[in-house]
């Protein structure tokens, strides 16, 4: 067992080396808290209705009475206390941990944005017993794209924990190669806007592309017309969380206002390359879609495809073949949005994403199959929309995995909400759709794997006083998390258990486990 300090923002495999990217937060002793409260040193106080430049002038005045008070305390801490701990052992004899990296193996990128350590963790699953080896950055850090060769973290807005300063959001991404247990730190650079996801990044021929959305932390919150539900009501976005760690269902915060220049915040696409320690940007395409936010990116080869929304979902095809002259080649508009793009061969995007009304208004999920064989004229060849009286969703809105497209069949996630006026009860499904994917023909649904009756043979996981009984029969929510094919056999996995059926023929269960049974 390897048990590592610090929370774990992604995993990468490449053969049999594996990748981890880990967060750390530095111990801050409580010597270092009371410096602030000793009154001897004289510290100024902060006029919080002065100008900027007044309240500047007042840190550099507590700079140059604090920095010499902190490192006479930083400098009697030990190694150990300021970097990460690993502990390589036999099962249950933890025994003593040991320094996860030396004080070599840690570098400080020019822009510092966190009292913390971002490691870069690796071990090779071909040795019996893998040794760990590690390289890290005083950052953060919690998007994270790993191609053949490198592997990308990027932390959005650098300011944000000051609580001062420049209150745009800018990312900061740090690069750092891959070559087994040589895995070392590259370069650092930055630009505007905010990143949505893994997705957002991609490497061709050493040279990264980035997408972001223009955001001000203090910019008003979010634009004017927010997302209308299907209800009537409307609903804002809040931040989304860390590909391969924590995620949040609702996409990344709406934009609300812009940076410098007199306009409307937008979209932005970047090409970043390589050189010395710097990630410099070499060509970018601005103001895409004003007041609108990316909900999905995918870059395949020279193409990238960027959808945002605010009322209508526009699909752009952005033409990367010249690095340092990105632009857009076509667009596509229709009612709702994608959160999620795979490609398939013949020039075919499939999506997952929610439909909508021209108003803006988000009906239930939906399948969409687009058709980009001419960059310049994208279409969309069919749309399949799960109707619902009340709501349906997806977890695969918001996390890839519960995506799974295997030889013309796609099965996903679904839970719909349909609420009765007359008895006051709510129903609805949870379990998985599996759908036919034909670029010439469209979609059609297959059918569906219902756990619901897996819910009523078990234990409750409901956290109230049917936990660990029988559920009620209004418990049906399963809450269906992944599926995985097997040969010709489609294994949907719930909260409660897996069902096997035939790919083909969903209604048919083969068999089934449950993971609590009564």
């Amino acid at each position: 067992e390897i048990d590592v300090e610090g929370y774990m923002a992604a995993g990468r495999k490449i053969d049999s080396n594996v990748y981890v990217v880990l967060d750390g937060w530095m111990n801050t002793p409580e010597a270092l808290w009371n410096l602030v409260a000793d009154e001897s040193l004289g510290l100024p106080t902060m006029d919080w209705e002065a100008d900027e430049a007044t309240q500047e002038a007042l840190r550099e005045e507590a700079r140059a009475v604090l920095a010499p008070a902190v490192a006479a305390v930083v400098v009697e801490m030990s190694e150990d206390e300021l970097l990460p701990t690993v502990w390589d052992h036999a099962p249950g004899d933890y025994g003593v941990g040991e320094r996860l990296m030396d004080c070599t193996d840690l570098y400080a990128p020019d822009a510092l944005a966190q009292l913390g350590t971002l490691s870069i963790l690796h071990l090779d699953l071909a040795e019996s017993i893998p040794s760990v080896s590690a390289t890290g950055i005083l950052a953060s850090g919690w998007q994270v794209y790993a191609s053949q060769e490198n592997l990308y973290v990027a932390q959005t807005s650098w300011s944000w924990w000051w609580g001062w300063g420049d209150t745009t959001v800018d990312s900061q991404i740090h690069k750092f190669s891959l070559a087994g247990a040589e895995t070392a730190y590259e370069a650092s650079g930055a630009v505007d806007g905010w990143l949505l996801n893994q997705f957002s990044m991609d490497e061709q021929e050493g040279k990264l592309r980035v997408a972001t959305t223009d955001f001000s932390w203090w910019g008003g919150g979010a634009l004017e017309g927010d997302v209308a539900t299907s209800d009537g009501g409307s609903t804002s976005t809040g931040s989304s969380g860390t590909e391969g760690g924590s995620t949040d269902p609702a996409p990344a915060p709406r934009p609300a206002a812009p940076k410098e220049e007199p306009t409307d915040p937008a979209n932005n696409v970047f090409v970043l390359a390589q050189a010395d320690a710097d990630l410099n940007v070499i060509g970018e395409l601005r103001g895409i879609a004003p007041t609108e936010q990316i909900y999905a990116v995918r870059f395949l080869g020279d193409t990238g495809y960027v959808v945002t929304f605010r009322q209508t979902d526009p699909l752009f095809v952005i033409d990367l073949s010249e690095p340092t002259a990105p632009s857009i080649a076509g667009e596509l508009h229709v009612p709702g949005y994608s959160s999620y793009l795979h490609p398939l061969s013949g020039g075919y995007l499939l999506a997952g994403g929610m439909d909508g009304t021209e108003d803006g208004t988000v009906t239930g999920f939906a399948v969409s199959l687009f058709d980009v064989r001419d960059p310049a004229n994208p279409t969309r060849v069919d749309q399949l929309t799960i109707e619902s009286d009340d709501w349906s969703w997806s977890e695969a809105l918001w996390d890839h995995h519960a995506f799974t497209y295997y030889n013309g069949v796609l099965s996903v996630p679904i839970y719909t909400y349909d609420y009765d006026d007359a008895t006051g009860a709510w129903d609805g499904f949870s379990g998985l759709l599996v759908v036919d994917v034909d670029t010439t023909a469209g979609l059609s649904e297959i059918g569906r794997v219902d756990h619901a009756d897996m819910v009523s043979a078990s234990e409750c996981l409901w956290y109230d006083d049917t936990y660990g009984r029988a559920c009620p029969d209004e418990y049906w929510y399963a809450g269906m998390r992944r599926s995985v094919v097997i040969e010709d056999d489609l294994y949907s996995i719930s909260d409660y258990g897996v069902k096997v059926t035939p790919q083909t023929e969903p209604s048919t269960e083969i068999a089934r486990a449950l993971f609590r049974p009564l």
